[in-house]
């Protein structure tokens, strides 16, 4: 099976680990949970960022020390080696990045994430149907609705961007459900 999985808030702990981040880093006088400059919106918050013209270098910093989610690497490293193909296809681009490619590439290995390739495109459902993805993982509501013609199946991965949306798609709250579930049907 082709499987294809988003990075942020998918792999890895993103907007848990970053918006307080990012707020200490521009507000480090102040008590970041009171006067926090970020939406808890994940998206919003990296909309912030680019209207505050943040410093690329702090932000990949910050990004660079995002934990791993729970059982994400051993579930991934498990997936492969049954002889499933692993795409990761992110939405990073220079706009945030100085070289988005290459962070998320060395993000990926200093996570220990074992995959067979990385694409950093806003465009999910090109590369989707390009790589003949047969289940695709995201946390965002958008990114499914966008490629659900180009894939058998799409799991989302639960957020807090995306707990009070209606929209249909399978919910997974954790690594092993997604093992599960792909254990559970034939793609």
């Amino acid at each position: 099976m082709n499987i294809g999985i988003d990075i942020d808030d998918t792999i890895i702990e993103t907007a848990e680990f970053v918006t307080p981040r990012l707020s200490e880093f521009l507000s480090p006088n102040k008590d970041a949970s009171k006067n926090n400059p970020f939406p808890s919106d994940p998206r919003l918050a990296a909309d912030k960022a680019r209207e505050m013209i943040f410093n690329k270098e702090a932000f990949e910093k910050i990004m660079s020390e995002i934990p791993p989610k729970p059982d994400a690497k051993k579930i991934i490293g498990k997936l492969k080696a049954e002889g499933h193909k692993i795409i990761i296809i992110t939405a990073r681009d220079e706009s945030v990045y100085k070289g988005a490619f290459e962070f998320s590439s060395c993000q990926l290995k200093k996570l220990g994430i074992e995959y067979d390739k990385l694409f950093c495109s806003f465009d999910k459902r090109k590369i989707c149907a390009e790589e003949k993805i047969d289940l695709f993982i995201d946390d965002s509501v958008e990114n499914l609705q966008m490629v659900k013609g180009a894939v058998k199946k799409v799991l989302l991965f639960n957020s807090k961007a995306n707990k009070k949306q209606e929209c249909g798609f399978t919910r997974v709250s954790s690594w092993k459900e997604i093992y599960d579930f792909i254990n559970s049907v034939k793609i």
